[in-house]
């Protein structure tokens, strides 16, 4: 029972350590990582508005959030996207290590 645990704990970890962008908020701040394929999606959109009201909220609870496309992240008030695949590619491989479990 122990092993399996450390290894679900080992295989969901795995994308971390692989996504150093992430590593500097360890132990500091709060993640929420929104995957979404596509600019145009109106829900995402919708929630966005809401954050945008949010910002007091957000820096009182160091909640960081990084917005995630197949191609592309940035932070959420940040306005240049940064050029990379890792980053949604990794959240999507722990998602399917998950589900086999």
């Amino acid at each position: 029972m122990l092993t399996a645990i450390v290894l679900c704990m080992l295989i969901w970890m795995q994308p971390y350590k692989q996504t150093s962008e992430l590593e500097k908020h360890l132990w500091k701040d709060r993640l929420l990582l929104v995957l979404y394929d596509d600019q145009q999606n109106a829900l995402a959109s919708s929630q966005f508005d809401i954050l945008e009201g949010s910002t007091e909220g957000l820096e009182e609870r160091k909640l960081v959030i990084y917005l995630v496309q197949p191609v592309q992240w940035k932070l959420f008030h940040e306005p240049s996207w940064h050029k990379s695949d890792t980053l949604y590619r990794n959240m999507l491989l722990r998602n399917l290590h998950l589900k086999q479990y």
